[in-house]
């Protein structure tokens, strides 16, 4: 018997078939892979923010109001924090406090959410500044200048941070810390998604800061 061969049209439908699965199965894949990029992107967005979060959580609860300034109404908008020294407990029980400040601040060019330690630096601190036998709080206009100045000790917590703000309940400020105070990070990535838009990642956390002690 004779076998009847392959038609021209026959042969253009199978080819046709073969490049529509073939173009479906690399547009699938595409999108498997921009949607894993998202996932990753998202993730290590939040992982920085928690990170960043904790520690400047830690930072606070070693402190209390009278040791924690915060600078919000103008840039650079930053914490600084007179935390407890090492147990935080002197020998004959009375309070040992740091006389080393830590100061998280938002670094709007770069972009960056950053912790340094000051002092040792430039503007050289008071006697006052330097006092462990209390807590203290550094004015708005002195923690701008000491951020005017290079850090001796400085690392980045957060990149791609587009905001940070810190805001109180109404009639709360600066100089009058009505809590709880509210942390707000605001994180942005940008890669080859599929989406004209970056990636945005918001954290926000509201903290009761410590009284007197």
């Amino acid at each position: 018997m004779k076998r009847r061969g392959v038609t021209l049209l026959e042969l253009l439908i199978t080819m046709t078939i073969v490049l529509v699965v073939t173009g479906l199965t690399a547009l699938l894949l595409s999108s498997t892979s921009r949607a894993a990029l998202r996932i990753t992107m998202r993730s290590e967005m939040q992982q920085q923010a928690l990170t960043a979060m904790q520690r400047l959580l830690t930072d606070l609860r070693r402190s209390c109001c009278s040791g924690v300034a915060i600078r919000s109404g103008a840039a650079p908008v930053a914490v600084a924090i007179c935390p407890l020294k090492g147990s935080g407990v002197l020998n004959n029980g009375e309070l040992s406090w740091s006389d080393i400040f830590q100061i998280y601040w938002y670094d709007g060019s770069a972009k960056t959410l950053n912790c340094r330690e000051w002092p040792p630096g430039a503007p050289a601190a008071t006697l006052e500044e330097l006092d462990i036998t209390k807590p203290r709080r550094l004015a708005p206009g002195r923690i701008a200048a000491i951020l005017n100045v290079p850090a001796a000790r400085q690392f980045t917590l957060v990149t791609g941070l587009t905001s940070f703000e810190i805001s109180y309940p109404p009639g709360g400020s600066d100089v009058l810390m009505i809590q709880p105070v509210t942390f707000k990070l605001t994180l942005e990535r940008k890669g080859n998604t599929g989406r004209n838009t970056p990636e945005v990642y918001t954290y926000q956390r509201s903290f009761f800061l410590p009284e007197q002690r």
